[in-house]
């Protein structure tokens, strides 16, 4: 683990979306380490590498710990979210090529959330992701993530605002929580 602008970087960790198996140590332990000298390929598909080997299962954290589902709700850059049938989202996540910025993350977040919800920095994590971590034989890649983790009970105790996504249009909305209402404004 290493610090990298106040932001704690997980070098070998998985997210939520990632299942972590023997596999994959082994592949790790096989893969030639010196090759991190070289430079990493830009010629792949990102969204095609993130479906096929960094979305899974998980569950939502401190809300419900129902099984998650996601959705990417940004292109460019890439951007997905973890949330549950209540809609809560217990995760977001950015992806890019090689180079994360993570300024215009925070920003995203903010944006999104119409600085109704608190984003404190510990929650903010980058990781980074390479072909022998995803299995990936043949070609450099290095995929760079920041996610952020809505934590609910942190949010509860400040008696604050949540960011949710309606499970009829898939916007994004924020409510004060508890709720029950897992619908935008606009579907109620």
């Amino acid at each position: 683990m290493e610090l990298n602008e106040g932001i704690k970087h997980v070098l070998t960790g998985y997210s939520e979306g990632v299942n972590f198996t023997k596999k994959a140590v082994e592949n790790l332990l096989k893969y030639d380490l010196s090759s991190i000298k070289h430079d990493f390929s830009q010629e792949f598909d990102l969204k095609e590498v993130v479906k096929e080997k960094l979305i899974g299962e998980g569950i939502c954290y401190s809300h419900c710990r129902n099984k998650t589902y996601h959705k990417f709700i940004n292109e460019d850059p890439l951007i997905g979210v973890y949330y549950c049938d209540k809609g809560y989202i217990s995760r977001i996540v950015a992806y890019w090529k090689n180079k994360a910025d993570n300024n215009y993350f925070i920003s995203f977040l903010r944006s999104i959330s119409k600085d109704k919800v608190t984003i404190f920095p510990e929650d903010i994590r980058i990781a980074t992701r390479y072909s022998w971590d995803l299995g990936i034989k043949g070609k450099l890649i290095m995929v760079k993530q920041i996610y952020w983790t809505q934590n609910y009970n942190k949010i509860l105790h400040k008696n604050s605002e949540a960011l949710f996504l309606c499970i009829k249009c898939y916007n994004l909305f924020t409510q004060k929580i508890p709720s029950d209402n897992s619908l935008c404004h606009n579907c109620k």
